[in-house]
C-alpha cells in the first residue's frame, strides 16, 4: 500500500515538471506580431523565435 502511495507521489511530481518545461518558451507563434500580447521588462520586445515568443533585446 505504501509502495502505491509513494509511486503516485512521483508521477504527480514527475508529470508536474514535464508540463512546466513544455511551457519554457512562452506562446506559441508564427511570426513576431503574434507576440504583440506577451509582456517583456523594458528594453526587451518580443519576438517569435523557433515559434515561440521569447523577449530580445
Amino acid at each position: 500500500m505504501n509502495n502505491i502511495v509513494k509511486f503516485s507521489y512521483v508521477m504527480i511530481i514527475f508529470l508536474s515538471l514535464f508540463f512546466v518545461v513544455a511551457d519554457a518558451y512562452g506562446e506559441k507563434c508564427g511570426s513576431s506580431p503574434d507576440c504583440e500580447i506577451y509582456k517583456c521588462i523594458p528594453p526587451a520586445k518580443p519576438k517569435c523565435v523557433l515559434f515561440g515568443c521569447m523577449c530580445i533585446t
